[in-house]
């Protein structure tokens, strides 16, 4: 494959038009012949990527160059899930801290976990703004 450095002039002419026997024997000794598909055969091109994605959205491959949205968004802060999760298991830390009361701010179906005074507890939310929690106790 012809290596084109970017510093070199093309001129054109049509494909028929014989240019070796131009100039001087010097010149022509010097002269290389570079084709179009020379040319294209040197160009890197992008992937090809088709497809479109949403701002905040990670995206997801759905074949070999087509991009979509996941279930998954994300801020500088935080990620949600949008949808039915399937997982071993979750770190609890990483489900938030404990609503200040039965009635703070909350999302129906928010879970969080929390340890107070030295009990375990899980908070569910019920209903917007509705909170309920269950301690959590050993078993044998």
């Amino acid at each position: 494959m012809a290596t084109i450095p970017n510093t070199q002039k093309f001129h054109t002419v049509a494909d028929a038009i014989d240019t070796t026997e131009y100039g001087s024997a010097q010149l022509a000794a010097g002269r290389t012949v570079f084709t179009m598909q020379d040319i294209l055969d040197t160009v890197v091109v992008g992937g090809g990527v088709d497809g479109s994605g949403t701002a905040g959205v990670i995206p997801l491959w759905s074949d070999s160059n087509t991009i979509g949205d996941s279930i998954i968004s994300a801020t500088a802060s935080a990620a949600t899930i949008t949808g039915d999760v399937t997982a071993n298991s979750f770190a609890v830390d990483a489900l938030g801290a404990a609503p200040a009361s039965a009635s703070a701010a909350g999302t129906l179906g928010e879970i969080r976990y929390a340890l107070d005074t030295g009990v375990h507890y899980i908070y569910l939310c019920i209903a917007t703004d509705t909170w309920q929690r269950v301690a959590l106790a050993t078993w044998a």
